[in-house]
Order: structure tokens, then C-alpha cells, then sequence
């Protein structure tokens, strides 16, 4: 895995909110920097965790993921969600080295 699966409103339903393991969803934009920085922790993350928390992400800057964007009132980049079972039970907002990353993703595997 060199990247995180990008979805839009079409999939989110699917991969997100029926899910029932733990999911990570980043929200991110091609021009945000800290979101570039983030992105090689969450990967290594993901390969730690594979089959246990899934890792997507989405583009707020497409047109069709504003709902979503608005529903989860996203307004700093990156923002993390976490979901369990369809429902968000937590959020990272900004950049974090990998350590801190990961002891909170840590917490919802």
C-alpha cells in the first residue's frame, strides 16, 4: 500500500458508515501541505493494522463529498474521523508525528 484509498459520497456509505471494524477516514486536499506529512504515518499505520481498522480518505475539495464535508462539519485539514459501526467516536485535527499518531489510532483497534 503506497497510498490510502480515496472514496467519495458514493462509497462512504459502503466502506464507512456499515461497516462494522473500526475506520479511519482522512480529510484531505491535493494543496494541503500537513496533509502530504501525514500521509506516510498513516500508511505505515494502516500496514500495521491491516484487516483490523480500515483507512480511507476523501477530498473535500470534490464537489461530491460536500455533503459530506458539511454533515461532519470538516473545517481544518487534515481532520481525522474515526467510526465504529457507522457512528464517529473520535477525531485528530492537524498534523501529529508518528508516535502520537499512532498511540491514539492505538486506542480504536
Amino acid at each position: 500500500m503506497n497510498h490510502l484509498e480515496r472514496i467519495t459520497k458514493k462509497d462512504f456509505e459502503r466502506k464507512v458508515i456499515k461497516e462494522k471494524k473500526s475506520v479511519i477516514v482522512k480529510f484531505t486536499a491535493d494543496w494541503c501541505q500537513p496533509c502530504k506529512m501525514i500521509e506516510p504515518h498513516l500508511i505505515k499505520i494502516a500496514k500495521e493494522y491491516d484487516g483490523k481498522i480500515k483507512f480511507y480518505e476523501v477530498d473535500v475539495e470534490n464537489e461530491e463529498n460536500s455533503e459530506i464535508v458539511t454533515k461532519y462539519d470538516i473545517t481544518n485539514l487534515p481532520t481525522l474521523l474515526i467510526f465504529k459501526e457507522g457512528k464517529v467516536i473520535s477525531s485528530i485535527v492537524g498534523l501529529l508525528n508518528y508516535n502520537s499518531l499512532k498511540e491514539e489510532i492505538d486506542k480504536y483497534k
